[in-house]
């Protein structure tokens, strides 16, 4: 049975939220791509899409969107042309 009277409160010590809070941190860091947080960061940071939002889709959309597909055709020719072959545009990514 446990014995209440050998408690001593007064050596209780109280949780630290500080490093409760880095300790979950630092477990839940370990889960996540550092690499792929970083590009999503970036990306969230571009779009206003919230970091946790960001998939995919949104990524995918985000790399399109930075390509002027009307200045490649009307600059560049020869690429555009190469362009129009979907297994050209695959392996160019």
């Amino acid at each position: 049975m446990f014995d209440l009277k050998k408690v001593d409160i007064n050596n209780l010590s109280q949780p630290d939220p500080e490093s409760d809070l880095i300790s979950s941190n630092l477990s839940e860091s370990l889960k996540i791509d550092a690499d792929k947080h970083a590009k999503n960061k970036q990306i969230s940071i571009s779009t206003g899409v919230p970091v946790e939002a960001v998939n995919d889709d949104v990524e995918r959309d985000f790399n399109l969107n930075k390509i002027d597909v009307d200045d490649i055709t009307s600059r560049i020719p020869a690429t555009a042309k190469f362009l129009r072959d979907i297994d050209n545009t695959v392996i160019a990514q």
